[in-house]
C-alpha cells in the first residue's frame, strides 16, 4: 500500500490549525515566537536568502540591526501564517475589529467597486495580505466579488483547504498558470482583478529599481491596465504594534505616459514597487524577505 505523503503532511497541517483556532487570535503571538526562533536558530530556514536581502536593501545599517530586523521579519512571517490557519474560523465581525480603516480609505475602496468600469486591487507581501483580501472581499461582495489571483500549492489537499478559505466571503479564485487572458478578461468586463505582482520576474524580463538595484519583474498587470484602461488602488495592511492591522489605499499610475508601450509598463511597475519600498522603509521586518527577488540581480 503505498503511502499518501500529501496526506499526511495535511493532516498535522489540520492539527496545527485546529491549535490556533482554539487558542483564539489575540493568543496567536504566544506561538508565532517561538515558532519564529525554531526557525531562525534552530533549524535555520531561508536565513541566509533573509539577511543577504536585507544586507542589500539597507547596506547603511550595521549587522546587529541586520539580523535584528531579520528575526522580527522570522516572527512577522510566523504570525501572517498562523493567521492564515485562524481565518479558516474567523467571522466577518471578528475581521472588521482587527482591520481598522477610516472613513475615506473606505469610501475609496467602494467608489472603485461602484464604478461601471472595471478594477484593479494591487497589495504585496506585506504585513497581512491574507487577511487584506478576505477583509476588502467581504467590504465589496455585495457590489462586485474580487477575482484573486493565487498559486496552487504543491500538497492538493492544502490548495484545497486554501480556496476554501480564501473564498468564503465571496472571493473568486483564479489560478495562476493560464491566468492572463482570463484577467484580462475579467478586466474588460469592468469587474475586479485582486493579485499581488511583487516577486521576482524572469531573468530576462522588464528591470525596475527595488532598492536602487536593478530588479526583475513580472509586468502583467501593468499590461491589463493599459490595455483595458483600468486603474490600480494600491492597498496594504500594515501590522500594528497592538496586532492589530490599518488598511491603506491609494490610486497608483504614471502622470503623463508615454507614446511608448515599454515606457508606460515600466512606469507603472516602478511605482508600486516604489510604493512597497516606502511600506518596508517604515517596516522593513514586515515584507516576505524569504523570496530571492535579487536572484537576477
Amino acid at each position: 500500500m503505498k503511502i499518501d505523503n500529501n496526506k499526511i503532511e495535511f493532516f498535522f497541517y489540520r492539527l496545527f490549525e485546529k491549535i490556533v483556532c482554539t487558542l483564539g487570535f489575540r493568543r496567536i503571538k504566544y506561538v508565532a515566537k517561538p515558532l519564529a526562533f525554531f526557525f531562525f536558530y534552530v533549524v535555520p530556514l531561508r536565513k541566509d536568502v533573509v539577511i543577504g536581502n536585507l544586507r542589500r536593501a539597507f547596506p547603511e545599517k550595521s549587522e546587529k540591526e541586520i539580523k535584528k530586523i531579520a528575526y522580527e521579519n522570522y516572527v512577522n512571517a510566523a504570525l501572517t501564517f498562523l493567521e492564515l490557519l485562524y481565518a479558516s474560523k474567523i467571522t466577518k465581525e471578528e475581521l472588521e475589529s482587527i482591520i481598522k480603516i477610516d472613513k475615506e480609505t473606505k469610501d475609496k475602496i467602494l467608489s472603485y467597486a461602484k464604478s461601471p468600469h472595471g478594477a484593479i486591487f494591487l497589495t504585496g507581501h506585506y504585513g497581512n495580505w491574507e487577511l487584506a483580501g478576505l477583509y476588502v472581499g467581504a467590504l465589496v461582495n455585495d457590489i462586485k466579488p474580487l477575482h484573486v489571483l493565487v498559486k496552487n500549492q504543491r500538497n492538493k489537499y492544502i490548495t484545497d483547504w486554501l480556496l476554501r478559505v480564501r473564498s468564503k466571503f465571496g472571493n473568486r479564485i483564479v489560478t495562476v498558470g493560464k491566468s492572463s487572458p482570463e484577467l484580462m478578461n475579467i478586466a474588460m468586463n469592468n469587474k475586479i482583478v485582486a493579485l499581488l505582482a511583487d516577486q521576482r520576474g524572469k531573468e530576462d524580463g522588464t528591470r525596475i529599481k527595488f532598492f536602487g538595484i536593478d530588479t526583475p519583474i513580472h509586468t502583467g498587470l501593468a499590461v491589463i491596465a493599459l490595455k483595458t484602461e483600468t486603474p490600480i488602488l494600491f492597498m496594504v495592511a500594515t501590522r500594528l504594534e497592538n496586532g492589530m492591522y490599518e488598511l491603506t489605499a491609494e490610486e497608483i499610475g504614471c502622470e503623463k505616459f508615454s507614446d511608448k508601450w515599454k515606457e508606460n509598463v515600466v512606469c507603472i511597475m516602478q511605482t508600486y514597487m516604489s510604493k512597497i519600498e516606502e511600506k518596508l522603509r517604515e517596516h522593513p521586518e514586515q515584507w516576505f524577505w524569504m523570496h530571492k527577488i535579487w536572484k537576477y540581480s
